[in-house]
């Protein structure tokens, strides 16, 4: 099984994601992982950049093609609508795997989201500037694959992480395996 958490930067992701790898015994793959490896190298103002990005994800998705066939993925995003070649890798890489895939986006509404990109306890190269998550907000829209029957769309305003995890630890409980 291949769980792909696509949310706003702050939303939670790595902390839910971590949290469900953790009980779920899967390998956890936060986006950042890839990035803080590109950031070592060069700025992301650097022209070398999105080339690097781009080769280290595919690097990246192909090591994780060839996993055990059974062991699940965890894996985090920010993913807008308009980025389907991103949205298509994770999908080819869950067919790879011949895992299903279980697309899981958490909603918030924008103060809890400002609230949490805020939060001291961020760090790395985590975004936190309020005024770009407000122009992310307002000119894009999070990619939300409802052709995928394995769906969830969980709204985290209110929610703990333990709480997130337990909704979606239900909600792959109702999911066939293979």
């Amino acid at each position: 099984m291949l769980i792909h958490i696509n949310s706003w930067p702050g939303a939670g992701k790595k902390t839910i994601g971590a949290l469900l790898a953790s009980r779920l015994e899967a390998r956890f793959v936060h986006n950042h992982h890839l990035l803080e490896l590109v950031a070592a190298c060069c700025d992301r103002s650097d022209p070398q950049w999105q080339p690097l990005y781009d080769r280290v994800r595919e690097a990246a998705y192909e090591c994780l093609a060839h996993r055990p066939a059974g062991e699940p993925l965890v894996m985090t995003n920010a993913i807008a609508e308009d980025e389907v070649g991103w949205w298509a890798q994770i999908c080819m890489l869950a067919r790879r795997r011949g895992d299903v895939l279980v697309p899981v986006v958490l909603t918030l509404d924008a103060d809890e989201n400002r609230k949490r990109l805020m939060d001291p306890r961020r760090a790395g190269s985590k975004l936190k500037s309020v005024q770009i998550l407000d122009t992310l907000r307002a000119e894009d829209a999070l990619l939300v694959p409802l052709d995928i029957a394995t769906t969830l769309v969980l709204d985290v305003s209110r929610l703990s992480p333990e709480a997130a995890a337990d909704h979606i630890e239900a909600h792959l409980q109702c999911i066939p395996k293979n």
